[in-house]
């Protein structure tokens, strides 16, 4: 079984504490599809991790919750439409074109691979690049657990964070006193620079960094480099999971996980295939 110290206490906290909050606050059937975000999300977060860390993590979860999780709702079944992705892809990303038009994007690869070719054919403009910015790159080896410490920072403080410039601040604050923070600098630093992010980029521009989701894992970090570059950043995902979506509604496309997946692999399959 995994040490205690290597779950993620906090966000298994916001969690809980979400899960309470859904069950206080809505009924009917929008407290079933809100059930039904929790336990996809949970499950998209634990899909490549160890068994015996699996059923740890559940084993830290609200009961009531533990035992709807083996639910399956009908509206998964929409997964095998395969139109659907491609639909979601185009219109997240003539999403992007329409309402960041003055921002210069990075399209986090591989995840965001498909968004990135579908806004260069959509928008026609030479206002985006793709960066390979993913978990080894950035975190190198042991990276797995090296990812679950720094998703759990993002949930250190999220219950006196009332918005997101609250929990972004928050979240800079106790990145930079993480004992990964000078590796995720390093690292950043090289990943831009071959990338040629700062040719492209240059003092003054505006940026939007976009990923597919779920809760900022990788584009938070980059988010807290540029800006002590000094440059003027946000970020737009697809979705994110359902415990964070108070906090980032306003920088995603869409509540529902449901196709995060299957637009996730269709595009590191696209990516794959190029490179």
């Amino acid at each position: 079984m995994p040490k205690k110290g290597q779950l993620p206490i906090h966000m298994i906290k916001a969690i809980n504490r979400y899960y309470n909050s859904v069950i206080q606050s809505s009924s009917g059937d929008q407290k079933k599809r809100e059930i039904q975000l929790i336990i996809k999300s949970v499950n998209i977060f634990l899909k490549y991790l160890h068994a015996r860390f699996k059923k740890a993590f559940w084993a830290q979860l609200d009961l009531d919750l533990r035992k709807n999780q083996k639910l399956i709702f009908k509206e998964f079944k929409t997964l095998n439409k395969i139109n659907k992705p491609k639909e979601e892809v185009n219109n997240f990303s003539n999403y992007i074109l329409k309402n960041y038009r003055s921002y210069y994007k990075i399209f986090l690869s591989r995840d965001a691979y498909l968004p990135y070719q579908y806004y260069l054919k959509n928008s026609q403009r030479d206002d985006a690049l793709e960066v390979l910015f993913t978990r080894k790159r950035l975190l190198g080896r042991n990276n797995g657990l090296r990812y679950l410490s720094l998703v759990n920072l993002s949930y250190k403080d999220i219950f006196t964070n009332q918005d997101l410039d609250t929990f972004i601040s928050r979240y800079m604050q106790n990145l930079k006193k993480h004992v990964l923070y000078k590796t995720i600098v390093s690292n950043t630093h090289d990943i831009l620079h071959q990338a040629n992010v700062f040719k492209k980029v240059k003092p003054g521009t505006k940026i939007l960094l976009i990923d597919t989701g779920i809760q900022g894992g990788l584009i938070l970090p980059l988010y807290t480099y540029l800006k002590d570059l000094g440059f003027e950043v946000d970020f737009f995902l697809y979705t994110c999971v359902a415990w964070i979506y108070p906090f980032f509604k306003n920088n995603v496309f869409s509540k529902d996980v449901s196709f995060l997946e299957v637009i996730e692999r269709k595009s590191v399959k696209a990516y794959e295939k190029k490179h």
